[in-house]
């Protein structure tokens, strides 16, 4: 059994080798660039922020073990491994993959896919809400309430763009007005994004 996985992992890395030879072939990557932009960098920033995403995976699996208390008792950090892998596929493959997580938590903890999709469900719900607490704090701390009424004025009129519901020319040129109030007054530095 050991020597089958070990010649599994042998074939992925030197699957992932010639894919990587292959790729570097194919494109004009510039190293000597890439080394010269890293100067540039703040580590203690790109530091920040990976303790910020791994951090956001240990709350995830910390939520998603809550959600299933009422079925079955896990221990706080069992499901990270889950989280981990479900981000992963979603980043390498894209939304096509978000149905990893909550296939991955079924396996893992045994209990059926469809209380998995529901928890997965209720999960984006708490997102969703999560997001709206942000704008709604950063729309009440801008400071000037001319650009407040800019900005609510500009995300109602981009969903109404957006959806192409609006084809009048007055509300594109509010649409614009807008924008270019908002643009101007980020660019004089009375507000920060």
């Amino acid at each position: 059994m050991k020597s089958k996985k070990l010649l599994l992992s042998l074939a992925g890395a030197l699957i992932f080798l010639a894919l990587l030879a292959y790729g570097s072939h194919r494109t004009h990557f510039r190293w000597d660039i890439l080394a010269q932009q890293t100067q540039f960098v703040r580590w203690q920033n790109i530091l920040i922020g990976m303790l910020l995403i791994y951090g956001a995976y240990l709350v995830r699996a910390f939520r998603w073990v809550v959600f299933l208390r009422p079925t079955r008792r896990l221990p706080p950090l069992y499901l990270l491994g889950t989280q981990v892998i479900g981000f992963t596929a979603v980043a390498l493959l894209g939304r096509v993959a978000d149905l990893t997580r909550p296939y991955l938590v079924a396996r893992r903890s045994k209990l059926p896919i469809a209380l998995q999709i529901a928890i997965y469900t209720v999960e984006r719900m708490f997102d969703a809400c999560s997001m709206a607490t942000i704008v709604g704090v950063a729309l009440l701390l801008v400071p000037q309430t001319g650009i407040l009424l800019d900005l609510i004025w500009l995300i109602i009129s981009s969903l109404l763009v957006a959806s192409d519901t609006v084809r009048t020319n007055r509300w594109r040129r509010d649409y614009e007005a807008a924008l270019d109030r908002l643009i101007r007054s980020v660019g004089e530095g009375r507000m920060m994004l």
